[in-house]
This record gives C-alpha cells, sequence and structure tokens, in this order.
C-alpha cells in the first residue's frame, strides 16, 4: 500500500543505469517504456524499449592523415524525391544536365564543339547563336563568331566577309570567276557574269562583253606564228568540234626547230573559242621554194586543203596541197609554169556540190589560173587545171553558182568576169563597169551566193544574191565576208590602216564599229562564222597575227 502511494503520488527521474540513452535525449522516458522485468521489480531498466529513433547517423571518420580522409556522412533527414547535388558544383540535379560532372552546370564556361554542353544550354556547336551549325562541329556556318555569317544571309559585297558562307570570292559577285576593280580585278561589271576579260563580246547588245572599253568591239589576242617571217594568211576554216586557223611562212621556228616555206595551224574547240589553242601543228613544204603572195584554206573532217602560189627557180605552181586525216600525209594538185613571175592574189571557194575552186592571178606576167575538183580529188593530184594568159589582174576570185572568175586590175580600174568550162578552159565574157576592186571575196552558202569587193574611196561593196549594199569607206583595201544561220552578213575590212567590222543585211543595212586590233598596219585578214554562231575574226599585221570572237545578236 505504501507503494502504490508512492507511486501515484510522487515525481520520480528515469535512470538509465547501463547508460545506453544519451543523456537529455529522452525527457519522457517512462512515457513509452515497457518494463519486462519481473513484476514490481523497478532496478532492471536496461529491458526498456525506446521506440523514438533518430535515424541521423554521423559516420564521418577523421583519422588525420588528410590525403586519406573519407566523409560519408549520410543525412536521410530530406526525403528521396528532394534536390541533390552529387557533383558538388553547386547546382541541384533537377538543373544540372550532367551531375556527374562538375565542370557541367548552368552558367559554367561553354567549350564549344567538344561534345560536351558545359553551361547546360542544350548549345554546343553554335557559338554565334545565328541557327546555324559551325563547319568544326559539322554544320556549315562559315564563321561561328559572327550573327550575320551563315548560310542564306545577305550578303554585303567587297567588304572582305562571307555573309552568305557561299565560299566564293567577296569580289567576285556575278560569280565569274574574275575580281572586281575592289578586289584588284578588272571585271568592268560585277553584277553581269558574261562581262569579264575574258568573256566574249556579244554584237548589238550594249554590254562591254569582254571588258575592252568599248561596246561590240571585240578583245584580241596574239596567235603564236612560232617566231615566222614572210607570213601569209591568216585564213579560218571548219571541221566538226574544232575552228582552225591557219597561215604559211617563208620561215618559222618550231620547238626550237628552224623551217623554211611552213604553215602553220592552230586549233580551237568551237566550245572555247576564245580560250588558248588545244593543239598546234606546223609542216615544213622543203627548201628551196618561196610562198608567193594570197592563200586560202578549207577544211572537213576529212581533208584539209591549202591553196596557194610557191616558187622556185624559173617555174611558179598554182597549188591545192591536201592534208588526209586519215593517213596523215600530203598530196597536191599543181599548175605549173615556166616564169619568174609570182602570183598575186590566191583564193579558194567551195562549190555547194562540194567542189572547190582554186584561182590565182598576177598583174604582170598576165595569167589566169585555176584548179578545181573535189576535196579527195584535188588531193591526189587528180584536180582539173587551166589558165589563161593576157589576164592582168592582182586581185580574184570565183562565183561557183554563175559559172565565172572574176578578175580586177586596180589600177586600170577593172573588173572582169571569165566563164569556166571543165573541158574548154577559160573564156572572156566582159567586164564589169566603174568596178575597181582591190580585193575580192565570194563565198558559196546556203544556196546564196555572197559577194564582197573593197574597192578603195568607193567604200566596200557587198551582195546577198540579188541584193546590194556599199559599206562607206574611204580607203577599203582588203576585205572579207561570212553569214551566220540566220543570214546575217559579217564583213571585216581595211580602211587605210583601221580594221572595221560590219553586220546586218544589204536589204535593211549595215552597223559599223571600229576594232582596235593592237597592229600598227593590217595587211590582211579572214572572218568565220562557226556551226554555233560564233563570229571568229583574224588580222594580220607585218608577221603577228591576232583573232578575237564575238556572238551575234
Amino acid at each position: 500500500m505504501l507503494l502504490l502511494l508512492s507511486l501515484l503520488g510522487c515525481s520520480e527521474s528515469f535512470v538509465d543505469p547501463d547508460g545506453d540513452v544519451p543523456k537529455g535525449s529522452d525527457t519522457a522516458g517512462p512515457d513509452t517504456a515497457a518494463d519486462t522485468g519481473p513484476e514490481g521489480d523497478t532496478d532492471r531498466p536496461d529491458t526498456d524499449r525506446d521506440t523514438d529513433r533518430d535515424t541521423d547517423r554521423d559516420t564521418d571518420r577523421d583519422t588525420d592523415r588528410p590525403d586519406t580522409d573519407e566523409d560519408t556522412d549520410e543525412d536521410t533527414d530530406r526525403p528521396d524525391t528532394g534536390p541533390f547535388d552529387a557533383d558538388r558544383d553547386g547546382s541541384w540535379d533537377a538543373d544540372d544536365c550532367d551531375d556527374t560532372d562538375a565542370t557541367v552546370f548552368p552558367g559554367a564556361e561553354e567549350v564549344w564543339y567538344d561534345g560536351v554542353d558545359q553551361d547546360c544550354d542544350g548549345n554546343d556547336v553554335d557559338a554565334d547563336g545565328d541557327g546555324f551549325a559551325a563547319e568544326a562541329a559539322g554544320g556549315d556556318d562559315c564563321d561561328d563568331t559572327d550573327r550575320a555569317s551563315f548560310p542564306g544571309a545577305s550578303e554585303v559585297w567587297y567588304d572582305d566577309v562571307d555573309q552568305g558562307c557561299n565560299g566564293g570570292d567577296d569580289h567576285d559577285q556575278d560569280g565569274d570567276g574574275e575580281r572586281a576593280a575592289s578586289g584588284g580585278g578588272l571585271d568592268c561589271d560585277d553584277t553581269d557574269p558574261t562581262a569579264h576579260t575574258s568573256g566574249i563580246e556579244t554584237l548589238d547588245d550594249a554590254v562591254d562583253g569582254d571588258c575592252d572599253g568599248g561596246v561590240d568591239t571585240p578583245r584580241f589576242g596574239a596567235v603564236d606564228t612560232f617566231g615566222s617571217i614572210g607570213t601569209q594568211g591568216p585564213r579560218i576554216a571548219e571541221m566538226t568540234g574544232y575552228v582552225l586557223l591557219t597561215w604559211l611562212g617563208d620561215g618559222m621556228r618550231y620547238d626550237g626547230t628552224s623551217l623554211t616555206t611552213a604553215s602553220g595551224l592552230s586549233t580551237f574547240a568551237v566550245g572555247d573559242l576564245r580560250g588558248d589553242p588545244e593543239l598546234d601543228y606546223w609542216w615544213e613544204w622543203g627548201t628551196g621554194f618561196t610562198f608567193d603572195d594570197g592563200v586560202d584554206f578549207y577544211a572537213n573532217d576529212d581533208h584539209w586543203m591549202w591553196a596557194y602560189g610557191l616558187r622556185t627557180t624559173g617555174i611558179r605552181y598554182l597549188v591545192a596541197d591536201g592534208y588526209a586525216l586519215a593517213t596523215g600525209t600530203f598530196d597536191n594538185t599543181a599548175l605549173s609554169r615556166t616564169t619568174s613571175q609570182t602570183y598575186d592574189d590566191v583564193e579558194l571557194v567551195a562549190d555547194t556540190d562540194g567542189t572547190l575552186h582554186v584561182v590565182g592571178c598576177d598583174i604582170e606576167g598576165g595569167y589566169l589560173g585555176w584548179l578545181h575538183g573535189a576535196p579527195a580529188e584535188l588531193a591526189n593530184g587528180r584536180g582539173v587545171g587551166f589558165d589563161r594568159s593576157g589576164v592582168l589582174s592582182d586581185t580574184c576570185g570565183a562565183s561557183p553558182s554563175s559559172g565565172w572568175l572574176l578578175a580586177a586590175n586596180r589600177s586600170a580600174g577593172t573588173l572582169g568576169k571569165y566563164p569556166y568550162d571543165d573541158t574548154a578552159g577559160l573564156s572572156a565574157s566582159g567586164s564589169l563597169a566603174g568596178r575597181t576592186s582591190y580585193d575580192i571575196e565570194t563565198v558559196e552558202q546556203d544556196g546564196v551566193t555572197l559577194f564582197a569587193s573593197a574597192e578603195g574611196a568607193a567604200g566596200v561593196y557587198t551582195s546577198k544574191g540579188s541584193r546590194t549594199a556599199v559599206i562607206t569607206a574611204r580607203d577599203a583595201s582588203q576585205v572579207d565576208i561570212a553569214m551566220d544561220s540566220a543570214g546575217r552578213l559579217y564583213v571585216l575590212y581595211i580602211d587605210g590602216i583601221t580594221v572595221w567590222l560590219a553586220w546586218g543585211d544589204p536589204s535593211s543595212g549595215y552597223t559599223t564599229v571600229e576594232l582596235d586590233t593592237t597592229l600598227a598596219t593590217p595587211d590582211d585578214l579572214d572572218v568565220h562564222v562557226s556551226v554555233d554562231d560564233e563570229v571568229v575574226l583574224a588580222v594580220r599585221g607585218g608577221d603577228d597575227i591576232v583573232y578575237a570572237v564575238v556572238t551575234a545578236y
């Protein structure tokens, strides 16, 4: 009874005799303690169970060896779903894009293009933020430090910055391969890809296509004539795929070899007539010979044919000399005469049926010579030849469609016509009144006869079939004529010491421009229209030959 009263009326602190509960950690132990000792035994508190558990365990072990300190403190007071910072870089795992790498966190310094997003902004390939990956990262941004430079950006030309990342020259706006003046180049119009110093002048388009400083005035380039002397020509012809420019010389050097009485030829691809020749050829006709004045040239896919006057001691020849492409051999048909006189002019005209007509004339001996036949016949000695005496002429030609040879004496002011016949030869028919020709050129093309005559102060007489027109000139001395696929005529002529090009038609008139050939004294010339209507011009002055190309309008 005394014990019961003392328990109900007295206050007594709970004491842990064996010290297994930290002092002060439980101030109300009896509230939750269950005594499992014998009934009435209060002296064995060691079996009491404290169910208030603090799970904070400090397992920090410090052995005073800084190299081996290991902090394994575990704090489980925070819920498992709360933020963590496993790499201890100061960023919670919810923001840190790689919580295993302490160098990766929002705000870190980005190392570009290394495959690691250090600042966790989702971008390692676009440093300037213009939306395009850098080339260094496999993209196509050519300057990833400049937001204004990216593929498709508007280009600011001539500032030495490639804004559009097209890889082109910032001083070549039109992409024609030639720089503008801003970049030290010679492109006269950097907005037009057809205008540059290697361009082809297009007639009548108001554009300086080759940047020579003039509209409709082609830029001339020099032909390598291998140091020729006594040069005759130039003459132009065409075979499939190539335009050929040839000349004769009484001497030249080719690859260090001295040649006499030789011929040179340059071959230009039809698709690149303004470029360098693809091939150069030369042939030596032999020593002991000298070329007369006058040469002409014809080409097809089987034969190349030269017509010229040739002389040796006491003998002269009117020669049709053929080169067979299949065999690489020469042969000829020649008309010879024992005389010391020389030919003053030699012309070759192709008939519509494929027959070639070679005409030669001289002013002193008074002989008009004529060879004719198919190319294969003339190139194998089977051509037919005649000559007629008493014809004093210094320029001549042929008009196959009318069956005439033409011969003019410039000093006498006569232009005569001579019908020809395969068996009867040549006969006189009369003269064309009031015509003083210094140079005669005829062309048979597309069933039409083209005729041009340089007539000194009377100008240049031209005809196309029955239509005629005169081009004004003060001193016309040399002329050539050609026609394109649209029927336009191109007339190249020398007036004094100036070369002119006229184009148009006798019925509608001509447009005429002066050409700067760079030659001080032009002596001879030729014009040819290629199959794709590019017009090739060639001019000789002394022993120098230049050429140019224009296109039809």
